[in-house]
């Protein structure tokens, strides 16, 4: 069975899985292209940089409450 701690650390897996792994990956690939041509980023390379820099630490934001909320919560059913 499942608790509620459970639940919302799977929660904060996928987001990880869904939207942290990719915008990461993305700035990676940013950042091997910026290497590779070995001047400085474009104008859309650095804006899609900050939407993406934005998303992951959004991202990251929630995904730390849930886990912390996950903490607390499978703490609690362990007395319950």
């Amino acid at each position: 069975m499942l608790t509620t701690g459970g639940v919302l650390a799977i929660i904060a897996f996928l987001i990880g899985m869904t939207v942290s792994r990719p915008a990461t990956v993305k700035i990676a690939k940013i950042g091997k292209s910026v290497a590779s041509k070995g001047g400085p980023p474009t104008l859309a390379q650095l804006a899609e940089l900050g939407m993406l820099g934005k998303r992951l630490s959004t991202a990251s934001r929630i995904i730390a409450f849930l886990l912390i909320f996950a903490m607390v919560g499978m703490s609690v059913f362990r007395y319950v």
